[in-house]
């Protein structure tokens, strides 16, 4: 997916949207939130991927938050996260897909 993707960090969990245009990626590189963060590459019409985008605080906390996944539908946003306010070390969360920031 070439450097504006990949870097000497760690990038997994990849999912794609609906369209196959964007995709979302837990990473835990520099200038994040804390831990591991969830970000964002969109298709250009060049074919190529852009630079990633962290989603943001309303995702991203001073943890971990990873393995983004969408319903069905397409109108709601899951990611596990080790933040505060959970249950336990590890919880799911879930935020209305238009609730994400930075999006695109």
């Amino acid at each position: 997916m070439g450097p504006n993707v990949n870097s000497e960090a760690s990038e997994h969990h990849s999912l794609p949207s609906e369209d196959g245009r964007s995709l979302y990626i837990t990473s835990n590189r520099e200038g994040g939130f804390g831990g591991e963060d969830i970000y964002v590459s969109s298709l250009n019409p060049d074919d190529m991927w852009t630079e990633l985008v962290n989603l943001g605080g309303n995702v991203n906390s001073d943890r971990s938050d990873r393995c983004p996944a969408f319903s069905p539908d397409f109108s709601l946003f899951y990611f596990d996260s080790e933040r505060s306010g959970g249950y336990s070390n590890k919880d799911i969360w879930v935020l209305p897909y238009s609730q994400i920031e930075n999006m695109r």
